[in-house]
């Protein structure tokens, strides 16, 4: 009960007490390191820290009168092009995510077709995180992407320190209101959110996507890419 508990923490008080002052100076400033490392370094500590400051989260949409969604796709290099086609014939568009230098005939093919590209940022883990900044900008500069850019967070593993080291590249997060792996369905959907799908190698991808898009068509919703949205 309360009080049980009134005097476990007297106890652990008292027996912190006793400990020499230069110990405890250094156990609380390692406790301190921990947490500050902790939500850096941590898609928890993000969460905690989103709480008090939320533009630490990824931009997931915006405010706007016009019936679209921004439509991300999460794509090998392999498949950019053949995404964007495909999305072409079915009247939408896209931002293709990729998280590497891509070669100029791809990237003009696929803004050929309507669509656009944007980095995406691998997940942070214990250290990645330290190689945000140059990641970030070798990827943008290999797509042809200059000054002020958005890139697409990880979906897992998207820490603090990520964040702020994209921002000192110039660059601000996006991700999915909506997530869907192949052959989810649609689900809940509102204008201006961002719809992040992921696509892998090979053709069997194509199906699925067009239905997705009849999806949003039924709805009265017209996919484009995340720049065109966040223009818009």
């Amino acid at each position: 009960g309360p009080a049980r508990r009134g005097g476990l923490r007297r106890r652990l008080a008292g027996a912190f007490a006793m400990v020499p002052r230069p110990l405890r100076a250094a156990a609380t400033s390692g406790i301190v390191t921990a947490i500050f490392f902790w939500s850096f370094a941590s898609d928890d500590g993000l969460s905690v820290i989103a709480k008090a400051f939320p533009s630490t989260k990824p931009v997931t949409g915006v405010e706007t009168s016009a019936p679209t969604v921004g439509l991300i796709v999460d794509a090998p290099s392999s498949s950019a092009v053949d995404v964007a086609n495909e999305l072409q014939r079915d009247g939408a568009s896209a931002t293709i995510a990729l998280t590497s230098a891509t070669p100029e005939e791809t990237v003009g093919a696929v803004h050929a077709a309507g669509s656009e590209v944007m980095p995406r940022l691998k997940p942070g883990g214990p250290v990645r995180w330290i190689g945000t900044r140059g990641q970030l900008g070798k990827t943008a500069r290999g797509l042809g992407i200059h000054g002020h850019f958005y890139y697409v967070a990880p979906g897992k593993g998207f820490t603090l320190a990520q964040d702020l080291l994209g921002h000192t590249a110039g660059a601000t997060p996006v991700s999915g209101a909506v997530k869907l792996e192949s052959g989810h369905e649609l689900g809940k959907l509102e204008r201006g959110d961002f719809v992040e799908i992921t696509v892998g190698d090979g053709t069997s991808w194509r199906p699925w996507l067009r239905s997705l898009i009849d999806q949003m068509r039924a709805r009265g919703l017209r996919a484009v890419s995340a720049a065109d949205l966040v223009r818009a």
